[in-house]
């Protein structure tokens, strides 16, 4: 699956000829029939309660619900810690030894977070072959059970 992304910033009202410019880039990528979304997100805001959920209760929980039919058990937890140290890591210094951790996610902006679960989602297709649907895949009820089901495991 090839995907394009394309990713800019618009500082304020006088930028707004970036977004021009990306739209007139991506109309010649169009084809028609096609299904395209675009994010428009705040990057001083944290991420939202829908898109913990979504991570949780879609990401994390397709992962591990894949990885269990291949007899790899793992719990949402530890793979919600090893992918913050595939994906978000930090370098940190111990007695003068440079070592590598997961950085939290729970302060990621908005667009940090989206950028950090489409790494995850590419990954997860290329190297698992699992597919984790979109947030707009996902039914509502479907979404919210999932949730509630991922962070009953999680406990």
């Amino acid at each position: 699956m090839t995907m394009t992304k394309e990713k800019f910033k618009i500082v304020d009202l006088d930028d707004l000829g970036k977004w021009d410019d990306a739209l007139d880039k991506l109309e010649k990528k169009f084809k028609e029939g096609g299904t395209y979304t675009v994010y428009l997100l705040d990057q001083k805001i944290n991420r939202t309660l829908n898109a913990n959920r979504y991570y949780f209760g879609v990401v994390l929980k397709t992962i591990s619900d894949h990885m269990g039919e291949k007899n790899l058990d793992i719990i949402v937890d530890d793979l919600h810690e090893v992918l913050k140290g595939r994906f978000n890591s930090k370098v940190v210094i111990v007695d003068g030894e440079a070592i590598e951790i997961g950085e939290s996610t729970k302060k990621m902006s908005q667009d940090k977070f989206v950028e950090y679960i489409e790494m995850i989602r590419d990954w997860s297709l290329d190297k698992l072959n699992c597919y984790i649907p979109l947030p707009t895949e996902v039914i509502e009820a479907d979404f919210g059970d999932l949730y509630v089901r991922a962070v009953h495991d999680y406990k």
